[in-house]
């Protein structure tokens, strides 16, 4: 799920968007997403000072990818950092 992510991406909703996300996906992976020109791409490891940064565990993630739990439902019930 988190290599499609840049395949996922709806570049005409992320004009004017740069940001860094910080992806923490319990022991997994460790990743971090770059938005910039409508571009998206994912590269393995650590940003180094991403806008945001998101923790969860494996089971949370692959819910909140397949569409069975939104990301502020995931949130306000503390599955998602």
């Amino acid at each position: 799920t988190l290599q499609a992510l840049p395949q996922r991406f709806q570049k005409d909703l992320a004009k004017g968007v740069s940001a860094s996300f910080q992806l923490n996906i319990g022991k997994a992976a460790n990743c971090y997403m770059t938005i910039e020109n409508q571009v998206c791409s994912l590269s393995p490891g650590l940003c180094e000072n991403p806008t945001v940064v998101l923790t969860t565990d494996e089971k949370t993630w692959v819910e909140i990818c397949n569409g069975q739990l939104g990301g502020i439902t995931a949130a306000v019930t503390g599955r998602l950092k």
